[in-house]
């Protein structure tokens, strides 16, 4: 009884870090490496650089309001974009308290800009960046029937690393058209990372998606059929986790070629 418990957490645990456990680590250094841009820009050009990143704003709030959407939850209030101190928009929801799964929709609202942004940010990259070939994902996706966490999240990087090399590769960076595609990602990928605010907003969303995929595990049919619809779901899933990471790399090249000297050489 021991072990199958045992084998039951550890194929739970395996199925909540390929579908959250990775997205959710992303999500959390997109808030850490954006907060850090939006401090020094902040800084630097006060009020005006919200207005410099509010397409950026829009795209975050929009994610937030099409989960709402997604989840039938009630929207008492939306405003994409309006600077008020720290927040630059707000969604305010109507809350179904005690109700637990409402509290996994609420975790599905939470994760909304990232699955938004990813959108736009691939949306726009076929767009203007035509000449830039995107990896083939299904080569790059492991092979096993299901595979393991670290595995998945190896490719993961493997797939976001081609992309980050193909994109200094190929693209002339003296066309305007590309100088307002790195505006553009600039803009989405600083404010896609989730808040402090969405962050802990959406805590106990996951502990019931969690508590939900432990107990269906104990039923071995299930917990196999839940392993099959796993994989299926992370291979749809891989490229938007590469495209996270992608994004993080671009988040950190600002942070290093401007919001790193600019804090050095003015603040």
């Amino acid at each position: 009884m021991a072990d199958y418990l045992t084998r039951t957490l550890s194929r739970a645990l395996n199925q909540l870090l390929l579908l959250f456990g990775g997205m959710l680590a992303l999500a959390f250094l997109l808030c850490v490496v954006a907060g850090a841009i939006r401090g020094v820009g902040a800084s630097v050009l006060g009020r005006g650089y919200y207005y410099i990143v509010a397409p950026g704003v829009v795209c975050h709030e929009t994610g937030h309001a099409l989960g709402c959407l997604m989840t039938g939850t009630k929207i008492l209030h939306f405003e994409p974009f309006k600077p008020n101190g720290d927040q630059l928009g707000h969604v305010v929801i109507e809350r179904k308290v005690g109700n637990p799964l409402w509290r996994a929709g609420e975790f599905l609202i939470g994760i909304g800009p990232i699955w938004f942004g990813c959108l736009m940010i691939w949306l726009i990259t076929r767009f203007f960046a035509k000449s830039c070939s995107l990896p083939d994902f299904d080569t790059l996706f492991p092979l096993e029937p299901m595979p393991s966490s670290w595995a998945y999240w190896r490719r993961t990087v493997k797939a976001a690393w081609l992309m980050f090399k193909e994109a200094f590769k190929v693209w002339k960076w003296r066309s305007t058209l590309n100088v307002v595609y790195l505006y553009l990602i600039f803009c989405i990928a600083s404010e896609m990372g989730l808040s402090y605010e969405d962050l802990s907003g959406m805590w106990m969303g996951f502990v019931c998606i969690c508590s939900i995929l432990v107990v269906l595990n104990i039923v071995p049919a299930v917990g196999i059929a839940i392993s099959g619809w796993t994989y299926r779901f992370c291979r749809k899933l891989f490229p938007i986790h590469a495209l996270m990471l992608f994004v993080l790399m671009v988040d950190c090249l600002f942070v290093i070629f401007f919001a790193w000297p600019v804090k050095f050489l003015f603040l």
